[in-house]
């Protein structure tokens, strides 16, 4: 049986990758990976129309819990909350102030500090 056969298959949750810190470059390491996450931030400069009208029916379609939408030009902070299949039922848009996203454990963000020099 040769070493490549000995190795399990990884599961639903882990992808198969090459580690950088392996001493031999041919090396694979099997890491967990999580299927899904828990909080997307799209920075939107010139991607807005994309960010705010497409990709929340996306994200809400997969599951994500929430979405923040950073609206560079606009100073703002678009928050897509409570998916369901067809789409968010929840989103507000933040430009000052503290948000904290609800499905990760976080400080709050104060939406100046994020904005400033953008």
């Amino acid at each position: 049986m040769t070493r490549a056969s000995k190795r399990r298959s990884p599961s639903r949750t882990e992808r198969r990758c090459r580690s950088p810190t392996s001493p031999s470059s041919n090396r694979d390491d099997t890491v967990a990976h999580p299927v899904t996450a828990l909080l997307v931030v799209e920075v939107a400069v010139s991607s807005l129309r994309i960010d705010t009208a497409i990709k929340p029916a996306l994200y809400a379609a997969a599951g994500v819990p929430e979405l923040w939408v950073i609206d560079v030009p606009g100073h703002a902070v678009r928050v897509f909350a409570d998916p369901r299949p067809e789409g968010y039922t929840t989103t507000r848009t933040v430009r000052e102030g503290a948000i904290t996203p609800s499905a990760v454990e976080a400080e709050p963000l104060d939406t100046a500090a994020l904005l400033a020099g953008l």
